[in-house]
């Protein structure tokens, strides 16, 4: 091998490495003004409405007694795009005698007619928040309705 063989051979590999040096440099990324995620994430709570107001009606047919709820509103201090689930039972039993649900802070509900009794009725109404499968606390309200009556209130 002659030496302006060898000196052609340096200088190609010289080249050669010099340019894949160059382009390196031009292709290595670089971030340069650091910025934080839009994402903030927190933690929301479910709190049992209060304030609530409205009316009921004691109501009787042939040998059969209900109730009848309307809300008119209340507060929910928990998470916004709650619906609110109103349930009646009767004489403190765990039975549910009637239900609705509504999307906006106020509805009504009614119980089932049943059998009527000698005395008087206590029917209670609850108030619950519920969002996607997170149910809140209970408002509750307790109402007696003497036998054969047709009596009307405030909540």
């Amino acid at each position: 091998m002659t030496r302006s063989d060898l000196l052609r051979r340096t200088l190609a590999v010289l080249g050669a490495v010099l340019c894949l040096l160059a382009v390196a440099g031009v292709a290595q990324a670089r971030f340069s003004a650091p910025t934080s995620a839009g994402i903030q994430v927190g933690t929301a709570k479910m709190v049992a409405p209060t304030d609530v107001t409205g009316t009921y009606t004691c109501r009787t047919g042939f040998f059969t007694e209900g109730v009848r709820f309307a809300i008119q509103s209340f507060t929910d201090g928990g998470p916004t795009g709650a619906s609110y689930r109103f349930q009646v039972t009767k004489n403190t039993s765990n039975t549910s005698q009637g239900f609705s649900t509504s999307a906006t802070r106020s509805g009504s509900v009614e119980s089932s007619m049943s059998g009527i009794d000698i005395g008087a009725t206590n029917w209670t109404l609850t108030v619950r928040s519920e969002l996607s499968n997170w149910t809140s606390e209970v408002w509750t309200k307790t109402i007696t309705c003497a036998a054969l009556s047709t009596a009307t209130g405030n909540l």
